[in-house]
């Protein structure tokens, strides 16, 4: 992700305002899922100096936290081969794929001032190698 003309590696990656950034490549470490996420900040330009990490963007991402009230997600994402075209280099050979992204997240009071939320992300995959 090239931010304001700067290189893919330039950029500053914040999770909970806590450092995402791998130091030996400059990308982010770990990626969230969807439902995990609150809020989404990419800055760039003059940011203030707790911002500064990177000559590119800096890119804030905020986890959900628990609430008063039970909340939940599920998900899931089956890919096939059943449905897959064959590319031109690849006619006659198998098409074997079976692809199962699932998860969900869920939130809720524990006691009194005390919350929790959890999330998971699975992914199964069977292939044939070429």
């Amino acid at each position: 992700m090239s931010i304001a003309g700067a290189r893919p590696n330039a950029n500053y990656f914040l999770l909970d305002g806590a450092t995402n950034t791998d130091p030996t490549f400059n990308t982010q470490n770990l990626n969230p899922n969807p439902d995990m996420v609150q809020e989404f900040q990419v800055q760039l330009g003059s940011y203030s100096a707790d911002m500064g990490g990177a000559g590119g963007g800096q890119i804030n991402i905020a986890t959900r936290s628990g609430t008063n009230a039970f909340h939940g997600t599920a998900y899931e994402f089956l890919r096939n081969g059943a449905m897959d075209a064959f590319s031109f280099g690849s006619m006659g050979m198998t098409k074997h794929l079976v692809q199962n992204n699932f998860g969900g997240a869920v939130g809720g009071p524990i006691y009194k001032h005390t919350f929790f939320f959890v999330n998971y992300d699975g992914l199964r995959r069977s292939a044939a190698d070429p």
